[in-house]
């Protein structure tokens, strides 16, 4: 095994989407970062009622999608199975996620 560190993740697709007239059937993820916590606390404090733990992941799945680039409602459009295997490749990326995963058990 390598000591090199983990810097993106690529997540292929079981049910490949279109995006923009675009075929998607794989993502590309970077690391997270300190900024991005900070954005989507910030996000998630001017959002009356605040996000939703599922709502919550479509935001970092947004901001974390290096290739292509990805809005939540986007995200929104995915099959589950592919959110839960996107959830499950950034486990290691993230450290500070509410304890609810994306998808609902």
């Amino acid at each position: 095994m390598s000591d090199e560190k983990l810097l993106f993740v690529e997540v292929a697709l079981e049910f490949p989407v279109t995006v923009d007239g675009r075929d998607v059937s794989r993502i590309r993820f970077r690391r997270m970062k300190g900024r991005d916590k900070l954005t989507l606390d910030a996000k998630d404090k001017a959002r009356d009622g605040g996000y939703s733990p599922f709502e919550y992941s479509m935001e970092l799945f947004s901001l974390l999608a290096v290739e292509p680039l990805l809005t939540p409602a986007q995200f929104g459009e995915f099959d589950m199975i592919d959110l839960d295997k996107v959830d499950t490749a950034l486990a290691p990326f993230v450290r500070s996620r509410p304890k609810t995963s994306a998808v609902p058990a």
